[in-house]
């Protein structure tokens, strides 16, 4: 994978399936992103609004789908 940016994705909603995340580093926390929630929860830390994370991804990404985030960290 190519270069990316380091971030904090803060939760704003989590279900069964799918949290929405706020990527500070993106759109400046206005658009929010769906990240699996095995994803955050494999990579520890508390699965619920208001929960925090690092995590690097392209942040000059237009769309969701281009962001490709990884290395997911409780922060």
């Amino acid at each position: 994978m190519g270069e990316g940016h380091r971030t904090v994705a803060t939760v704003v909603r989590a279900g069964p399936r799918t949290v929405l995340v706020s990527l500070s580093g993106w759109h400046r926390g206005q658009v929010l992103a769906p990240v699996g929630t095995r994803v955050l929860a494999a990579a520890g830390g508390q699965v619920t609004p208001g929960s925090r994370y690092w995590v690097t991804g392209n942040l000059d990404a237009v769309l969701d789908t281009g962001l490709a985030l990884r290395d997911w960290e409780p922060a």
